[in-house]
């Protein structure tokens, strides 16, 4: 018995029909398609939900701080004189990041 449907297409067509289906099932939440279409987009559908739901907490929360310039009420940069010359102003601003883990990166792409 064969692992999967080949629906009469070649080897590109297939990965090109499935995948455009799996994404309007993912996007719409519905499609209308054959029964054997049907079986093999529940297939491929149901693993990447898997892998979603398993990555979906896969993560870590870094500190990190950086340099921002100081700005004015029109928006603009506030400049400072040092040694005679004009140099942007800058704070440092702390701020929490979520840094992905390999696998759930590798999940997203």
């Amino acid at each position: 018995m064969a692992k999967y449907r080949k629906l009469g297409r070649t080897a590109a067509q297939r990965k090109a029909l499935l995948r455009n289906q799996v994404t309007a099932l993912i996007n719409n939440g519905k499609i209308v398609t054959t029964e054997a279409k049907a079986k093999e987009v529940r297939k491929i559908a149901e693993g990447l939900i898997a892998l979603a739901v398993k990555e979906k907490d896969n993560f870590e929360t870094v500190k990190v701080s950086a340099k921002v310039a100081v700005k004015d009420k029109d928006g603009k940069r506030v400049k400072e004189v040092v040694d005679g010359k004009q140099v942007t102003k800058y704070d440092t601003v702390d701020k929490e990041i979520k840094k992905d883990l390999p696998s759930r990166l590798h999940a997203r792409r």
